[in-house]
């Protein structure tokens, strides 16, 4: 998993204790082979719903680049998609550079204010992922 993906996880740790479905988002996992049988059971085998998804997170930390991705799927599927939303801005947030300020306003759509000249400069960019898997502006 990126390191992005890692803080973004332990930014919103709390949040994603209280709101995730864990079970089904367990079963999700191991379907696409990010959990193996033996992790499923493990994290399935503590006795309230915060131990398994303090487990699960923990977990899921270590199990590869696609996890995240696949994670932030299962949510989606099970009516999650502002956890979702909440993890993807905390990604783009640490991509932020000391002097620059990313704002999403929608989609692809940032509000960018940065210092150029001793001047403050403010865009509104659409930007992409590229394949790196990091934000980059488009000349829209």
């Amino acid at each position: 998993m990126q390191k992005e993906h890692i803080e973004s996880l332990q930014k919103n740790y709390v949040k994603l204790v209280k709101e995730t479905p864990t079970d089904a988002v367990v079963d999700h996992l191991y379907q696409n082979g990010i959990l193996t049988d033996e992790l499923r059971e493990e994290i399935l085998q503590n006795s309230n719903i915060y131990s398994k998804t303090r487990q699960l997170i923990s977990t899921l930390q270590r199990r590869g680049p696609m996890a995240f991705e696949c994670f932030c799927t299962a949510l989606v599927d099970e009516g999650k998609s502002s956890l979702v939303q909440l993890l993807k801005e905390s990604t783009i947030e640490s991509e932020v550079s000391k002097d620059r300020v990313m704002i999403p306003i929608g989609g692809d759509i940032f509000v960018v204010v940065n210092e150029w000249d001793d001047k403050v400069l403010i865009h509104i960019l659409k930007y992409e992922k590229n394949s790196a898997d990091t934000y980059v502006p488009t000349k829209k």
